[in-house]
């Protein structure tokens, strides 16, 4: 057993790979449950919580790893107490999502059940769906680095398009900020998906505008030109009567909140919606300055936001749904998430680094089991530059 401890909070220098201590399956406490962790998400919101830059702190030291994907090996004594209605009771050998902002660098943790949606969520096919060799060509099977990401990233984006209050049309236009992330990724597909006819707008840097393009995105690369002159040029290029976007997804923050609420179309209804830390860190600066502007009868925009932990917390029943509904479209084929890279557990590190330096594409897994992490030997990658 080993996992990822950060021994201080302030940099990633203070990671390192430890000894886990003994987790002992006898000895699990009531409304409790072992699991064993397959895999699990390298984010940029990992570094911030390394880095003690995220919204909420985290007294050191912290096991990081936002969400992983696992199974359950042993069950503490049941509780009296029944299980939240439509909730069947875990079993050993269930295949589990969590998704508790930190713990998931581990190769075993003890989670509680007491009220497992609002830490567990049941994967609804068994662990046989998985390949014996990541190199097998085998159509019943489940990507687990594509499983993983889900989690956070594509969840994240599914959540955000239900917030969303105005309608999206065909021929409409929307704006998402760090296009080529995780989320962005993510979001880019599921607008394509529900939303058949939008067109989606998105910044990123000079290097990664072609992988944009190939994903079905109208890149801006925010270095090069100002992102509002950007957003004008493409709807102008496209022939497009539309004033601005119908919908702006800014996870950036700060000042360009108001930049990309300038972004917004003034003649229809139109919305801005800041996500990440902008959606959890508190209604102060740029934040307040643009929940004032909701107060305005007479205008079109408005502006909300959306923090996916706080709305776990709140509503882990629809967290929970909108997590199978995603592994179902992954199951059937209607999304393909785009995972860069898979690393092995000793090599978490490098790719956090990676990730924080803003190279990355799409997502980033680790697999944190030894005997899972024999079957990718061919794909693992070790190295970031």
């Amino acid at each position: 057993m080993k996992h990822w401890t950060a021994t201080k909070v302030g940099g990633l220098n203070a990671l390192n790979l430890a000894k886990l201590p003994q987790l002992d399956a006898t000895q699990l406490a009531p409304d409790t449950a072992l699991l064993r962790h397959f895999s699990a998400i390298i984010s940029f919101t990992d570094a911030k919580i390394v880095e003690g830059s995220y919204f909420r702190s985290y007294p050191a030291p912290i096991t990081p790893g936002y969400s992983f994907i696992g199974v359950v090996e042993a069950l503490g004594p049941e509780s009296k107490n029944p299980y939240p209605r439509g909730c069947p009771p875990l079993q050993k050998g269930d295949l589990v999502a969590c998704m508790n902002s930190i713990g998931g660098w581990a190769t075993h943790s003890i989670q509680p059940t007491k009220n497992p949606l609002k830490s567990i969520v049941k994967v609804p096919f068994p662990i046989s769906r998985f390949p014996s060799n990541a190199a097998e060509d085998n159509t019943s099977s489940i990507n687990l680095a594509q499983l993983t990401s889900l989690i956070l990233n594509t969840t994240t984006a599914k959540q955000m398009l239900n917030k969303i209050s105005v309608p999206m049309n065909s021929g409409d236009f929307v704006l998402v900020h760090s296009i080529a992330g995780g989320v962005g990724t993510a979001l880019m597909e599921l607008i394509h998906l529900e939303y058949p006819g939008v067109k989606v707008i998105g910044t990123c840097s000079a290097a990664k505008m072609d992988f944009v393009k190939q994903r079905g995105g109208l890149p801006i690369d925010y270095r090069a030109e100002k992102f509002e002159e950007g957003v004008a040029r493409i709807l102008k290029e496209q022939n497009s009567s539309a004033t601005g976007v119908r919908v702006a997804f800014d996870g950036v923050g700060g000042d360009n909140l108001g930049r990309s609420y300038a972004c917004l179309a003034c003649n229809v209804p139109s919305e801005l919606l800041g996500y990440g830390d902008t959606g959890g860190g508190g209604l102060v600066g740029p934040l307040a300055g643009q929940l004032i502007k909701n107060l305005n009868v007479f205008s079109n925009k408005k502006t909300s936001f959306f923090g996916v932990i706080l709305e776990k917390e709140k509503k882990p029943e629809v967290f929970a749904k909108d997590l199978i509904t995603l592994v179902g479209y992954l199951d059937q084929g209607k999304i393909d998430p785009f995972v860069e890279a898979v690393v092995d557990v000793d090599h978490i590190d490098k790719a956090l680094e990676y990730v924080k330096q803003g190279k990355s594409k799409g997502n980033i897994v680790a697999i944190i089991d030894q005997e899972i992490a024999a079957n990718f030997k061919h794909t693992l990658r070790y190295e970031f530059q």
